[in-house]
């Protein structure tokens, strides 16, 4: 990536033969065979394409990065899919990046066509951003849902999943709260939660940290209340309860599969 100092070690030998390899210059756009103003519709895939914008490494665009050899814009899809992204974006060929914030300040570095030249790793006829650009896609079923899904407890539920189910233990249980379109840690930190390492626009941090980091939430009183530490969003902590009842702890069973927003990473970028 820019700014780093070039060694020969054999990894990095690797690693920049692996990145030249995914450069286009003879390939075409190609996108699905999709133009910017089109909705993709092979495999029933709901996604349209934005146009080529610029990332700049210390003020990142986007939040959840997965970097993987087989990206290509469909395999970016179902991963942002599964974190109920509402925008979507390939970049430097074999990473993927997913944004949950609907009115993602996408065009804030620039739009640059021309950057967005490296051939996505897990379909050389498709491109997936460049250096330090990225394409950018809305996911169109997310991002044209209309309020909670039919069969919500509350007006906070995003989605709902099933679950084995538990018979949870009421408030007791919770590690998190929802307010509207935004997730927070209410939390002891039990079963090695604190430790666990997850994504953000700033790199990994530590779920303890995080809730230093974030901005503290109005309290938990009178509000959905959720098992795990994200609104039912995860990750999940060592104890089998999580993964069989994610979500509202206070609806008895039936509530487990009622998963709330995720928490606002934008937070930790914002100036």
């Amino acid at each position: 990536m820019a700014g780093m100092r070039f060694n020969s070690t054999p990894a990095v030998i690797a690693a920049a033969w692996l990145l030249a390899s995914y450069q286009t210059g003879v390939q075409s756009r190609h996108l699905r065979s999709l133009d910017s103003a089109s909705f993709a519709t092979d495999s029933n895939r709901d996604y349209t394409h934005l146009g080529c914008f610029v990332d700049n490494q210390s003020d990142r665009v986007l939040g959840h990065k997965l970097v993987d050899e087989e990206v290509d814009t469909e395999f970016c899809y179902d991963y942002c899919l599964e974190k109920n992204a509402p925008f979507m974006a390939t970049q430097w060929g074999i990473e993927c990046w997913c944004a949950t914030e609907v009115d993602l300040e996408y065009e804030r570095h620039g739009e640059a066509e021309e950057l967005c030249d490296y051939k996505c790793g897990g379909d050389n006829n498709e491109i997936c951003g460049g250096y330090y650009a990225f394409d950018l896609y809305e996911i169109e079923s997310f991002t044209t849902i209309d309020g909670p899904p039919e069969g919500a407890m509350n007006d906070d539920i995003v989605k709902i999943i099933e679950v084995p189910g538990a018979n949870p233990g009421g408030a007791g249980w919770a590690d998190s709260y929802s307010v509207g379109s935004k997730c927070y840690m209410s939390t002891t930190f039990d079963h090695g939660i604190g430790e666990e390492l997850v994504d953000t626009p700033i790199g990994e941090v530590k779920i303890r940290d995080l809730y230093d980091m974030l901005e503290a939430g109005p309290g938990s009183v009178g509000r959905p209340l959720y098992n795990d530490i994200q609104c039912g969003n995860g990750p999940a902590n060592d104890a089998a309860d999580e993964t069989e009842c994610p979500g509202l702890v206070m609806e008895g069973p039936e509530g487990c599969g009622q998963i709330g927003p995720k928490w606002d990473l934008s937070e930790l970028v914002e100036t």
